[in-house]
């Protein structure tokens, strides 16, 4: 990629903030950053801002929050990279863009969906591919569709991703439930601080349970209100809540389960035994797994082990 940006100096009140075409970070994000305050406090702006530039005017590609900064703290003049829109073409200025935005820094998977939403509007779909190996993607149609899709969510579950409390893979799901449901899934998985696997366990049981009942999540989940308990006890809560659903996703499993719980204690296997159902009960074979300290006990116990395989 050919370099075709400037480098100047100006002052923070010349460019023009008002025009946020290019911002990539949801209206919910209004964070301060107390660390970035204090680096330009002391050392000025490392990073220049990006700007499109137009005749005598400035718009913000890329760096508006280190610009804010600058005003707040009083800085008279400030480095500034620019792009001027009469020898740069769109794909040039999108690359560009995206390429500073992604030094020393990393986008929400909402930033990127938002990037992709802009550059669409710019330059072709073959053009848009293009991109998607500087976000680390393979350049595919579907990953389009995918970023389209992120957008398409309740704002509560668009702000969950964008600070990463919601996982991009659970994400993907929830566009089949309706923004209600989708409020109750953010509201439990902060409540009871559910990592990825058990997001998708979650959200994978309320879109079978809200299809199947027509019911929303909320009247499905009645009387598991969440309480005020100590932090360490919500992970066990949350695996009783799945449990739970797992039961009224998979009634005849759970029934099965609990016949064979019963079977195993009434065996009494010795400590260093177990014995393992089919995960999910497909058939009725049985894994019996036992655990030697070393070589020698197993050894001892292979002969007999033998008379009853052959």
């Amino acid at each position: 990629m050919t370099l075709q940006t400037c480098c100047s100096l100006l002052a923070p009140d010349d460019i023009d903030l008002n025009d946020t075409r290019y911002r990539l970070r949801p209206s919910s994000d209004t964070c301060t950053d107390q660390t970035l305050e204090q680096s330009i406090r002391k050392f000025g702006i490392l990073h220049p801002p990006l700007l499109l530039q137009k005749n005598d005017s400035y718009i913000v590609l890329s760096g508006r929050k280190r610009i804010k900064t600058a005003r707040t703290v009083g800085l008279k003049h400030i480095p500034v990279f620019t792009l001027d829109t009469s020898t740069t073409s769109p794909l040039r200025k999108l690359e560009h863009f995206l390429t500073h935005a992604l030094i020393g820094s990393s986008l929400s998977i909402i930033e990127q969906a938002v990037f992709i939403s802009k550059a669409a509007e710019e330059v072709s779909q073959q053009e848009v591919l293009s991109l998607l190996p500087l976000l680390g993607c393979k350049p595919q149609r579907y990953k389009l569709e995918e970023f389209a899709t992120y957008l398409q969510l309740d704002p509560v579950t668009v702000h969950a991703l964008h600070i990463g409390l919601i996982t991009p893979k659970t994400g993907s799901k929830l566009n089949k439930l309706s923004p209600a449901d989708q409020q109750t899934i953010f509201k439990m998985i902060d409540f009871y601080k559910m990592g990825g696997s058990k997001q998708q366990k979650l959200v994978d049981y309320a879109i079978e349970l809200t299809i199947r009942t027509g019911q929303n999540l909320d009247k499905i989940v009645e009387g598991w209100q969440q309480t005020h308990e100590e932090q360490e006890n919500r992970p066990q809560q949350a695996v009783a809540l799945l449990r739970r659903l797992e039961e009224l996703c998979f009634p005849g499993k759970a029934t099965a389960e609990k016949k064979f719980n019963r079977f195993r204690r009434s065996i009494q296997l010795p400590e260093n035994a177990n014995l393992h159902h089919t995960p999910s009960f497909e058939d009725d074979r049985l894994t019996l797994s036992i655990v030697f300290e070393n070589q020698d006990t197993f050894r001892k116990g292979w002969d007999s082990i033998k008379k009853m395989l052959w």
